[in-house]
């Protein structure tokens, strides 16, 4: 049965030490834009929903028959 050496435990250890950085940086990348992602959502949705109130608002005066003094 093979048994590794020392120094191939210690360059397992430190390639995985490396490999868990590099997921955590590219975790934290994509906590960041889906941050932003949620955040522009956000922000569209209420954009879609003032120009609805609008589009309604202008149905509804539409709708109403003008009253002549």
């Amino acid at each position: 049965m093979y048994e590794p050496s020392e120094q191939e435990i210690r360059e397992a250890i430190t390639f995985l030490a490396l490999e868990n950085i590099k997921l955590k940086r590219r975790l934290e990348e994509t906590e960041v834009l889906r941050k932003s992602n949620l955040n522009n959502w956000v922000l569209e949705k209420e954009r879609a929903d003032g120009l609805q109130k609008e589009l309604d608002e202008i149905k509804r005066a539409h709708a109403t028959p003008a009253v002549l003094a």
